[in-house]
């Protein structure tokens, strides 16, 4: 509904914008910000502050078991599509699409049926707006927030530091697009034979969106990014605040942080400033689940293994889904064991680790994980562009026995959990993007951890490689778990040291992970 409002928003935006050039007054662009704020990831803003509410207080008794038994038709149903999709049947087809939506709607409705009955769930509507006063006040002298406001005929980016506040314009929304997509291509061209077109296109996308503003950034070591638009799809790390000179990567000297508002990074620090954590629970690991009937790590010979009818209806079809979204290979990940290990030793006593069969969508929904500190899942993800809620993971296809399972850990799983927990990393491909709505940002599996209530989620941009990942991992849990350091300081410094090893210092390597959410 508020994508369909965007343009009275954005006209009231403009309005603001040139009765400040032509007042100076700085009450007016105070007001400017504070509209573009109003449409900036609303519904993601509500679940914040619904995540507050104990549900379990006021849902009806049998609602819990209802949730589940729709998760699980959700699952069978879209399971269903995509054999209706592959046996190119267009009734089939239509038949199964409208089953799927029909169990969406319902899952929703259960939802929704919920709130009405319940009074505190009206505080929700109106959420309160931050004032920039208010913004300041969370930022010391060496962090900046950069919002950035895309437009059809001017876009803008507002900078707000402690003890200043400035607009600068930049080009319309479709020239942008052209240089985030060209920097997009070459970021994730895997046959470019050199680092030149990264560079090169890194510094023409930097002169229009941080050479205005590079002059207030100059002193900082945190830059907060609230994108927008295109932009949600880059790693500001690769950008640079000197493109005139020789290419120096953000990542060298300022930690960076994305938000998709400024308004849900604050109710972020306000959950995560309430929770009550734990000493012995710190770090989760899903790594190196079996994605075939013949994975090496079972232990009886193949030939000798007992056949079910399971394991023949259905593993042609969990092929058939990995493929149709977007994944050409069910080979098992070997390094993302290896990386698993590796920061399990940083601190083997709390640490949790589930591998192979026993890294399982079962497992990790039944188990008791809401209270780790840290959340680390390596593995496959997938997206479906359509429903970004059944976007997700993909874990254990395979029990122990060699029975197949649904392994799909999807977004919508994630709308029923309430997790405690400061760090949700997804050390997977593609995990941070989704599908882009006008005003709410791109929805998918960092957004669904959100929901669920992590406060900060390391996701990936593109196709990330193997072994670079394991490797950037490693140092990033050594930052983090023995020199003591904040999630966004960890990142950037294992970027640093990553690109400094010869094979791996192309931005393609080290910049495609990212980190959402509240950076104190």
């Amino acid at each position: 509904y508020l994508s369909i409002l965007k343009k009275y928003y954005e006209l009231e935006i403009q309005l603001l914008i040139r009765l400040y050039e032509k007042s100076a007054d700085v009450r007016l662009l105070e007001r400017a910000w504070q509209t573009h704020e109003k449409i900036r990831a609303r519904s993601l803003l509500e679940n914040l502050i619904e995540s507050g509410l104990n549900l379990s207080e006021f849902a009806p008794e049998d609602f819990f078991a209802t949730e589940q038994v729709l998760l699980e038709a959700v699952a069978a149903a879209e399971l269903k599509r995509t054999e209706a999709e592959r046996a190119k049947n267009p009734a089939l087809q239509k038949a199964a699409e409208a089953d799927l939506n029909k169990k969406l709607d319902e899952y929703q409705i259960l939802q929704e049926n919920v709130r009405q009955k319940n009074p505190q769930f009206s505080a929700i509507n109106q959420p309160k707006d931050f004032s920039l006063t208010e913004a300041q006040d969370l930022l010391d002298d060496e962090t900046a927030i950069l919002e950035f406001a895309l437009g059809e005929q001017q876009s803008y980016v507002f900078v707000i530091r402690k003890n200043a506040f400035k607009l600068a314009k930049l080009p319309a929304k479709d020239a942008l697009g052209e240089d985030v997509r060209a920097f997009y291509m070459a970021l994730t061209d895997r046959d470019a034979k050199t680092d030149d077109t990264i560079t090169e296109s890194s510094k023409v996308l930097s002169r229009k969106i941080l050479a205005p503003v590079a002059a207030d950034l100059k002193d900082i070591k945190q830059l907060v990014v609230i994108a927008d638009g295109a932009l949600q799809l880059i790693p500001f790390s690769a950008l640079t605040l000197a493109p005139e000179a020789g290419y120096e990567p953000l990542a060298a000297a300022i930690e960076i942080v994305n938000a998709p508002s400024f308004s849900s990074l604050v109710f972020q620090g306000e959950n995560k400033a309430r929770r009550q954590k734990s000493s012995e629970k710190l770090l989760a690991v899903f790594a190196d689940p079996i994605f075939q009937e013949d994975d090496e790590r079972f232990s009886i010979e193949k030939s000798a293994r007992p056949k079910t009818a399971t394991i023949k209806d259905n593993s042609d079809n969990l092929a058939q889904v990995l493929r149709d979204f977007g994944l050409e290979r069910l080979a098992r990940l070997p390094f993302s064991g290896v990386e698993a290990r590796a920061i399990g030793k940083f601190a083997p006593e709390r640490t949790v680790l589930a591998l192979g069969a026993d890294a399982s969508r079962q497992k990790f929904l039944r188990g008791d994980f809401n209270s780790y500190r840290i959340l680390h899942f390596a593995t496959h993800g997938f997206l479906d562009q359509q429903n970004p809620e059944l976007s997700g993971l993909v874990l254990s296809l395979y029990d122990e026995k060699r029975n197949s399972q649904n392994g799909f850990l999807r977004v919508i799983d994630l709308y029923s959990l309430h997790l405690n927990t400061d760090l949700v990393v997804l050390s997977a491909c593609q995990t941070a993007l989704g599908k882009e709505i006008d005003g709410e940002g791109i929805v998918g599996l960092t957004r669904g951890f959100m929901y669920a209530g992590a406060s900060g989620v390391v996701s990936s941009l593109w196709k990330v490689e193997d072994r670079a990942t394991a490797e950037l991992m490693k140092i990033f849990y050594r930052k983090m778990l023995v020199e003591n350091q904040t999630p966004a300081s960890a990142l950037r410094a294992a970027q640093n040291e990553l690109r400094k090893i010869p094979r791996f210092k192309n931005p393609r390597f080290w910049s495609g992970f990212t980190l959402n959410g509240e950076w104190r």
